[in-house]
């Protein structure tokens, strides 16, 4: 487990299946808006925020939290505008559907149907 998850779950005292997991929400969408690592950190072999969000997908048991943090996630994609949005916004979306591909495809199934559903709510 890479030190930034040992991190989270000490620091917040998030255990799976209990209410904390709600916190995992938050997390997800300060490291779409806030974290933007350099390209000198990515090739460092510095935890992916991609790679963060899909293993608290992986180890949720509360669906709410999911889908809030599923939300959390793909919440710019829906308003995305290229000409004053950062790409950095969705790239962690983008790359965790990549991801999930190959590695979990239950989980690549979900976050698609989770999209394609969001997408219709919106538009």
């Amino acid at each position: 487990m890479p030190r930034m998850m040992k991190w989270i779950i000490r620091d917040f005292r998030i255990q799976s299946h209990q209410v904390t997991e709600f916190l995992f929400a938050d997390v997800a969408r300060f490291l779409v808006l806030a974290v933007h690592p350099t390209r000198e950190a990515i090739a460092g072999g510095a935890t992916s925020r991609w790679g963060t969000i899909r293993w608290m997908l992986e180890v949720m048991r509360n669906d709410l939290a999911r889908a809030i943090l599923k939300q959390n996630v793909f919440y710019d994609w829906m308003f995305y505008q290229s000409n004053k949005d950062s790409i950095m916004k969705i790239e962690p979306g983008i790359n965790l559907i990549k991801g999930t591909f190959i590695e979990n495809l239950n989980l690549c199934h979900e976050v698609l149907d989770f999209l394609f559903i969001m997408s219709k709510e919106y538009i």
